[in-house]
């Protein structure tokens, strides 16, 4: 392995110090990435669905799932200081704290807020946060751990499904991240002004394959390993004979936001948004949103054995 691994060395290495969690068909998981949480202003992506994302939180844990967030929740290039972010969606921390009391939350880190990696700077940013209003410090998700990778396990099949950001085997994206971090901070964001697009982020969903995906394709081709990932924005379900790679999408597509759901030993790719035609506020004063499963869901996972 050279100075800079690249990503089938990454990920063989990051696979066997994963944290294994066992689960069976009774379990319900539901998996979004890349929220790119900001602080309210004009660079924060995700205030446009933070409405959209909310709502589908607080679905998913009346309804009993396990929240797994794989990645790039928070925007950490961009915002140095976290507890804007916290302030700003303080909503939105509200009900993933409901989450980790029950047991049910799960994080990874990607590469926008990497420096999670380090459990000193979870523990400031996340066991706890300090009310203005009260003069207090409150809990937040203490205790919490953020991972860089899991493996679910089905109990009775033994069958594994390696949950990473994505990012890992890239150069600045991982390897270079400080470099990375500090051109947005202190060029991009200049730039951006200018209509220049942040070269730190990848593709447009709608734009071919790239290498991120291609590696990523071809190692769990060649290790017959089920992959979920997220970081490319593009949300992607394998069909049944294709490489076994997934990919949860963003929270912060234009007008909705996409992840994936295990349920019932089966796997879907789904989509939250305003429900068409009705974006405006109806005659009632609601607005109307609406989950859909897209693509050939839901899939089973034997299917993928």
């Amino acid at each position: 392995m050279g100075l800079f691994p690249n990503t089938a060395e990454r990920l063989t290495a990051l696979f066997a110090q994963s944290p294994v969690i066992q689960f069976d068909d009774d379990d319900r998981f539901i998996f979004f990435s890349d929220c790119h949480r900001g602080n309210g202003s004009w660079q924060d992506d995700y205030a446009k669905n933070r409405d959209l994302h909310l709502h589908a939180l607080s679905y998913y844990f009346s309804e009993g799932f396990t929240y797994f967030e794989l990645g790039d929740g928070d925007e950490l290039f961009e915002v140095a200081d976290f507890s804007e972010i916290r302030y700003t969606h303080s909503n939105v921390f509200r009900v993933m704290r409901q989450f980790h009391e029950n047991g049910r939350l799960h994080l990874l880190y990607g590469n926008h807020d990497i420096t999670r990696r380090d459990t000193a700077v979870v523990e400031r940013e996340l066991y706890s946060y300090y009310n203005y209003y009260t003069d207090q410090t409150h809990p937040l998700l203490p205790d919490i751990k953020v991972h860089e990778g899991l493996r679910l396990q089905h109990r009775s099949s033994g069958q594994t499904i390696f949950l990473f950001h994505g990012h890992q085997g890239h150069l600045f994206n991982d390897h270079l991240w400080p470099i990375a971090r500090f051109f947005v901070r202190q060029v991009w964001t200049r730039l951006q002004f200018l209509g220049w697009s942040d070269p730190t982020m990848p593709p447009k969903p709608y734009q071919k394959v790239h290498k991120d995906e291609s590696h990523i394709q071809a190692w769990a081709q060649a290790n017959n390993q089920m992959v979920m990932c997220g970081h490319t924005h593009r949300s992607w379900i394998a069909k049944p004979g294709e490489v076994p790679y997934f990919n949860s999408g963003s929270c912060i597509h234009p007008r909705c936001i996409t992840g994936l759901e295990i349920v019932n030993g089966t796997i879907a790719l789904i989509k939250w948004e305003l429900e068409p035609h009705t974006d405006i506020v109806s005659e009632d004063g609601l607005l109307h949103i609406r989950r859909s499963v897209l693509a050939d869901g839901p899939v089973p996972l034997a299917a993928f054995q």
